[in-house]
């Protein structure tokens, strides 16, 4: 591009370049140079991205970041909380409750809703919805043919398929999940998984449901099991037998009414997609009670930061905070990060929203070096020979010093276990680290 004389624009972290560059280029402010080196099992693997990139090459990218430009706000996708591409007055009413307002559903809609058919489509909505219709949205619009079944599993191999060896293991589809913040349960994998050889092929694909899919349908399975007299919305007499059924026996007090938004004495199905997300945002295995714990710590923290009280955290507030804690400064980023509506405060949606964020951080570096580490793993035996690592360095033009071995081969038997590989990854951000503070 740069011989071109014409700068690509891309959002970044969304999936739209190869994943290797989504990384690469988080973080980076306007002006700013990197040269971002991608592993094969982050760009376009073995199969490679013919004519243009050959399978199993490492890929260098010069990058100058010339404008940065905020996200088009999206109100949309914000409100239709089942994603079914129209917005319903229920799910207005959770949406705005939840941020506050006391807002008359229904003399939005006789304005909104111009067809009057009950729902607001994408086209009808006037406020904040970014540039184009949702994507799932373009399955409901005009039903002018089914997509592709094989285009779509292509697509979603290419996708989920990181070392590039044509099949997906459940690692990969992990990461896939994780990377939309959201957990892969062994339910769904079992699902997908239907030989029960612990890899999914694009013939998998084509017979079963995608991953998404494969949620959608838990979910109102889930929901279903929960609404046992099937009047589509879940009582508390109904969830806590439901809970004690799965061997949750001490539910917390106000779990229920933690979720029933809109306080009608129920949970309607919007309100349970709010409930799960909320759930999967957290934690994906933590029982209710360690939930409960975890929201009584983190809401403990927000009072104490809160020093007026009044329910919101100012950036003075919150840098007393830190200092009250023997931190001098805020993390870089972190308030702009945590502001989302850029009111000047954090709310404790916000506050605890970040909490999660930074929570979520740890847990995606984490895969990320269990993905790095099996990749240099050639033979699959749980650990990296000398000639494994030497490989790799030659795939991307070095070469492996005596010197470099050593210091990762920490108890000199001849290989680098996975112990040894976290401990080489953590000792690399820490020297990071400690020259960004020198800086």
């Amino acid at each position: 591009s740069l011989d071109v004389g014409v700068a690509p624009s891309f959002p970044v972290g969304e999936g739209k370049v190869i994943p290797g560059l989504d990384q690469g280029l988080l973080g980076l402010c306007r002006g700013a140079k990197a040269n971002i080196i991608i592993p094969p099992h982050l760009a376009y693997g073995a199969s490679g991205n013919p004519p243009h990139v050959v399978g199993g090459v490492t890929l260098n990218y010069d990058v100058e970041i010339l404008s940065i430009q905020l996200p088009t706000p999206n109100d949309f996708i914000k409100i239709d909380t089942n994603q079914d591409g129209v917005i319903t007055p229920e799910e207005a009413t959770l949406y705005f409750k939840e941020q506050g307002q006391n807002i008359d559903i229904e003399a939005l809609f006789q304005d909104e809703d111009e067809d009057q058919d009950g729902v607001v489509s994408w086209e009808e909505f006037t406020g904040p919805k970014g540039d184009e219709p949702p994507q799932l949205k373009q399955q409901y619009q005009t039903g002018t043919g089914n997509p592709d079944p094989l285009q779509e599993a292509s697509a979603m191999m290419q996708m989920l398929d990181l070392d590039g060896d044509g099949q997906v293991n459940k690692t990969e589809l992990h990461l896939f999940f994780s990377s939309k913040g959201q957990y892969l349960t062994d339910e769904a994998w079992e699902g997908l998984d239907t030989d029960k050889d612990g890899f999914l092929t694009k013939e998998d694909l084509l017979s079963g449901d995608t991953p998404q899919q494969q949620q959608q349908r838990q979910l109102i399975a889930t929901f279903q099991q929960m609404d046992s007299n099937q009047d589509e919305k879940v009582s508390q007499s109904e969830l806590e037998d439901f809970l004690k059924s799965v061997g949750e026996e001490n539910i917390p007090e106000g779990f229920f009414e933690a979720f029933d938004l809109d306080q009608d004495g129920f949970i309607s199905f919007a309100e349970f997609i709010s409930m799960q997300q909320e759930l999967d945002q957290q934690t994906s295995q933590l029982s209710l009670q360690q939930q409960e714990k975890q929201l009584k710590e983190v809401m403990a923290v927000f009072k104490q930061a809160d020093s007026n009280n009044d329910e919101k955290i100012s950036k003075s507030e919150l840098l007393e905070f830190f200092i009250s804690v023997g931190v001098d400064d805020l993390p870089e980023g972190f308030w702009e990060e945590s502001d989302l509506d850029k009111d000047g405060f954090l709310s404790w949606k916000e506050f605890a929203s970040a909490q999660q964020q930074s929570q979520s951080t740890d847990q995606f570096q984490r895969e990320q070096e269990e993905a790095a580490f099996q990749s240099m793993d050639a033979d699959k035996d749980g650990k990296i020979s000398k000639s494994e690592l030497s490989e790799l360095f030659k795939q991307q033009g070095g070469e492996l010093t005596d010197e470099f071995w050593d210091e990762s081969d920490l108890d000199n038997d001849g290989f680098i276990s996975w112990e040894e590989f976290v401990a080489d990854s953590n000792s690399e951000e820490q020297q990071k680290q400690e020259q960004k503070d020198e800086l």
